[in-house]
């Protein structure tokens, strides 16, 4: 079995000479896109399949909560790892709090839900998908109040 091994790296790309960034300074493009549309794009996604909510119904809201409770004890920790770690830390968090807010990870239904919904449609638009999707029943009924 012959193993890759991924040269890539999230912070030094230039460790791959068959990466780059896409944009010369993705902080600024993150907030410009930010301040134009309301949100940033999703990274990452956490899927439970439909037969498992049958089945076990409080999985979605059990998961969510986890993660949000996952989030903010990040955020309690955030202004003392940064602060210890990275140059000029405060004024970092600050412009973050002043262009995100105070949670720019929001796990909340409808934090996301322009953003998921712009996502659908890029992807019907593309021919990813058959059929528009309508973003609420994508989401599990016990996450999308809280």
């Amino acid at each position: 079995m012959t193993s890759i091994l991924n040269k890539t790296s999230g912070t030094n790309p230039s460790a791959s000479p068959h990466v780059r960034l896409l944009f010369q300074d993705p902080m600024v493009e993150n907030a410009r896109y930010f301040k134009k549309h309301g949100f940033s794009h999703i990274n990452h996604t956490v899927v439970v399949q439909n037969a498992i909510l049958r089945k076990h119904p409080w999985v979605a809201l059990s998961l969510f909560k986890v993660f949000a409770e996952a989030t903010q004890r990040c955020y309690a920790r955030i202004d003392h790892l940064l602060r210890s770690s990275v140059m000029a830390a405060s004024a970092v968090l600050e412009a973050q709090r002043r262009t995100f807010g105070d949670d720019p990870f929001s796990y909340r239904f409808q934090a996301n839900r322009e953003a998921v919904q712009t996502l659908a449609d890029h992807a019907f638009e593309q021919g990813l998908l058959r059929q528009r999707v309508d973003t609420e029943a994508i989401f599990a009924g016990s996450t999308r109040d809280v």
